[in-house]
């Protein structure tokens, strides 16, 4: 006879916003890095001088913290909403 202890829970484990922020990382600051390189490629047309790809990674290292950070936050707080627990 099994225990009621050994019953497998229903709900879903949720990852943390510090997991989700790590998974996110390399994704943010790829998608910041080719961003602000191609936005410094079409204000060419305007007399402003492009960046090169090293300073538009540069930029996506040091701002991809915060932006994983930012879409982690939104990721969680859409699986949170969208839990059975929730419904």
């Amino acid at each position: 006879m099994q225990s009621a202890k050994s019953t497998p829970s229903t709900e879903p484990k949720v990852w943390s916003l510090r997991t989700l922020t790590l998974v996110f990382y390399p994704f943010c600051a790829t998608a910041a890095a080719i961003n602000l390189f191609m936005v410094f490629l079409l204000l060419q047309a305007l007399g402003v001088p492009a960046i090169s790809p090293v300073t538009a990674l540069w930029f996506g290292v040091i701002t991809g913290p915060v932006l994983s950070w930012m879409a982690g936050k939104w990721v969680l707080r859409l699986i949170l909403e969208a839990s059975p627990k929730n419904a």
